[in-house]
């Protein structure tokens, strides 16, 4: 696989094409200099990173992924958890969402 290199950065998954994302726009994001990338920007609560957060969500959400490829939980279920539990989604929003209350007890 072709290595991009940005600034020093060398990156195994990433190729820059045309003019979407520049150089400068990538590197500024992964050291976290871009706009909106602060713990406040994302509602984190005092005392927690946002790093964190992220690490916290992706062990959630990929918990519930191996339940549902397993069988152990059904698809509403799956969709309620992954959505409310491991993406911070507030239940009235993910209601809207997905059209699906998320309140109702489901059979899994």
């Amino acid at each position: 696989m072709r290595r991009t290199n940005i600034k020093g950065l060398t990156y195994d998954t990433m190729k820059l094409e045309g003019s979407v994302f520049t150089a400068e726009i990538v590197e500024k994001a992964v050291f976290g200099d871009a706009p909106k990338q602060t713990d406040a920007d994302y509602h984190v609560p005092r005392g927690l990173r946002l790093l964190d957060e992220i690490g916290r969500s992706f062990q959630m959400a990929r918990a519930q992924w191996k339940s549902f490829e397993e069988d152990k939980i059904n698809e509403v279920r799956f969709i309620k958890e992954f959505f409310i539990d491991a993406l911070s989604y507030r239940p009235e929003l993910f209601e809207k969402l997905v059209n699906i209350n998320p309140l109702e007890n489901d059979t899994s």
